[in-house]
C-alpha cells in the first residue's frame, strides 16, 4: 500500500515537471531572398484630361500635317505698272467697258516642321477689258520658291518667296493685234489663315503682294495685290 501511494503521488509531479519544461525555440526568420515580392501598388486607370476638355495628353502624337502639301486659290486684286517714273493701274492699260481683274495661284511642297513649309508656286494676276470690237489684257505671272510659316502650327500664317516673273500685254483692234512680253524677277510676301476642315483639308484665305522688275526694254516694275480663297491639303 505504501508503494502504491508513492506511485500515485509521483505521477502528477512528473506531469507538472513536463509542463514547466522550456518550449522549443522559434524557427529563424527566412532570408530576404525567400520572401515573396510585395504586391504592386494599385493602378489608377483614369486618363488625365486637360481642363476644358480635349484629347488626353497621351493621345497627342507628333504633327497633324502630312509630309507634303498641295493647293490652289482663285480671287481678284489689283496691279500697277511703273515706267519712267509714272505709275498707272492695270485698268489704264485695258479698254474700258467689260473689265475684270483675276488672280490665281497653285502650289506644292514639303513639310519641314509642324510650323514650316517649303515649296514652289506659280501664280498670276491680270486685267482684261473689251468694248466695241476692241479687246485688251495685261497679266503678270510668277514662278517662285516660297516659305510658309505657321506661328501656332495652325490657323494664321505668313509667307515669302522669290523667283522669276513675266509681263504680257495684248490688244486686238480692227487694225491688228499688238503684243508685248517681258521677263524679269520678283519677290512675294503674304499673310493668310487656314481653317482646318478635315484630316488634311483646309479652306485658306490669303492676301499676297508682289513686286517684279523687268529687262531694260520693258517697264521698270509692276506691283500687285492679290486676294484669294482656295483649298490646301497639308
Amino acid at each position: 500500500m505504501k508503494r502504491l501511494a508513492l506511485l500515485l503521488l509521483a505521477v502528477p509531479m512528473f506531469a507538472l515537471s513536463q509542463d514547466e519544461a522550456p518550449s522549443a525555440p522559434p524557427p529563424p526568420p527566412p532570408d530576404a531572398e525567400d520572401l515573396p515580392p510585395p504586391p504592386p501598388p494599385p493602378v489608377d486607370h483614369r486618363v488625365l484630361v486637360p481642363k476644358g476638355g480635349g484629347a488626353p495628353h497621351a493621345a497627342r502624337e507628333g504633327s497633324p500635317r502630312d509630309s507634303w502639301y498641295i493647293g490652289f486659290g482663285v480671287g481678284s486684286g489689283g496691279g500697277w505698272v511703273t515706267d519712267a517714273g509714272q505709275r498707272d493701274s492695270f485698268k489704264e492699260f485695258t479698254y474700258p467697258g467689260d473689265r475684270a481683274t483675276f488672280s490665281f495661284d497653285f502650289n506644292i511642297g514639303a513639310t519641314l516642321t509642324p510650323r514650316l513649309l517649303l515649296g514652289v508656286e506659280v501664280g498670276a494676276l491680270g486685267t482684261s477689258g473689251s468694248t466695241g470690237g476692241y479687246d485688251s489684257s495685261i497679266i503678270t505671272t510668277y514662278f517662285d520658291g516660297v516659305v510658309t510659316y505657321f506661328p501656332m502650327e495652325r490657323g494664321f500664317f505668313v509667307r515669302g518667296g522669290a523667283g522669276s516673273a513675266s509681263l504680257q500685254t495684248n490688244a486686238e483692234t480692227p487694225d491688228g493685234t499688238f503684243k508685248g512680253n517681258w521677263k524679269g524677277v520678283n519677290v512675294l510676301g503674304g499673310v493668310g489663315y487656314a481653317w482646318w476642315l478635315g484630316k488634311s483639308f483646309n479652306l485658306v484665305g490669303q492676301v499676297d503682294v508682289t513686286r517684279a522688275w523687268y529687262e531694260r526694254r520693258g517697264p521698270d516694275a509692276t506691283d500687285t495685290v492679290a486676294v484669294t480663297l482656295g483649298f490646301e491639303w497639308f
